[in-house]
């Protein structure tokens, strides 16, 4: 008896020199691989976006990891999901999660991407995502009707308060102890986080959202700072408004901290579990 091929009903293409790069998919989301990623990572992004912040302003994780191995498709799947809500695709949301979202799609202030690229020693995430708010800052303020109001001048202040506060925190101690120095340290890490929650409630005012959306791409790439980005990360980047979406390898990156963490405390042998981490992730197969 001749033995037949089976037939699929949703063929998977493959489109020639497109084999390795990114793929942002704009139709056709219910026949995709990662239809069932994209329904999950849609569902945790509304569910963040109504998580509620406690009285310090500090609001529970914010952050959704897209998980998994190099060229797995993880930068792919987020961007998607990035440009579903970027575009209002309220249409694609609702056949992917079955439901409407409980927010606006046109509610969020998507950030350019930051790549691996733009890791470096000299500058840490705080730094870049403050460069990024600045450089938007910059188109906003051109509208005559944000121009001079007092919004728009103490968004300004803030942003020299932040940056201040980021500058103190990286230039590193001297080699001589200076207790005012430390203090100085002490009192920049205090205020950053109270500052950078002022700065984004004023920023999304002037862009006329309602939440920031931040994207990293390749989170634990950077060996040498991923486990200080992830500090800064939690500490100062997780305010009710702003949502961060990352691809990293959750393993390669639970290694990168362990290792940073035994440098820290001159112990190679800590007992601390490192094998997960408490953040909603989307794992791509």
């Amino acid at each position: 008896m001749e033995q037949r091929l089976p037939i699929y009903k949703d063929p998977i293409r493959f489109y020639s020199g497109d084999e390795n790069g990114v793929v942002i998919e704009e139709k056709d989301y219910d026949k995709s691989i990662f239809r069932n990623q994209y329904a999950q990572a849609l569902e945790l992004f509304d569910e963040l976006a109504n998580r509620v912040v406690d009285e310090k302003g500090v609001a529970p994780n914010n952050i959704i990891a897209f998980s998994g191995d190099r060229g797995e498709g993880k930068t792919s799947c987020m961007l998607t999901v990035k440009h579903i809500i970027e575009s209002n695709n309220k249409e694609a949301f609702n056949a992917l999660t079955e439901t409407l979202p409980t927010k606006s799609l046109d509610s969020y202030e998507f950030l350019e991407m930051i790549e691996p690229s733009f890791f470096d020693q000299e500058h840490n995430i705080l730094e870049l995502v403050l460069g990024q708010l600045y450089y938007n800052f910059k188109k906003y303020e051109q509208d005559d009707s944000v121009c001079g109001s007092n919004t728009h001048r103490k968004t300004l202040g803030l942003f020299n308060k932040v940056k201040k506060c980021a500058t103190l925190l990286v230039s590193g101690k001297s080699n001589l102890y200076d207790s005012i120095e430390e203090l100085d340290e002490l009192a920049a890490s205090m205020s950053l986080r109270k500052y950078m929650n002022e700065l984004l409630e004023g920023y999304m005012k002037l862009a006329k959202k309602d939440m920031l959306v931040i994207t990293i791409d390749d989170m634990d790439y950077n060996w040498q700072g991923a486990y200080d980005m992830t500090k800064m990360l939690t500490k100062y980047l997780s305010g009710s408004n702003c949502i961060i979406m990352v691809s990293v390898s959750i393993k390669q990156l639970a290694e990168v901290v362990k290792t940073s963490f035994e440098n820290d405390v001159k112990h190679e042998d800590s007992t601390i579990n490192f094998d997960s981490f408490d953040l909603p992730c989307v794992y791509i197969y």
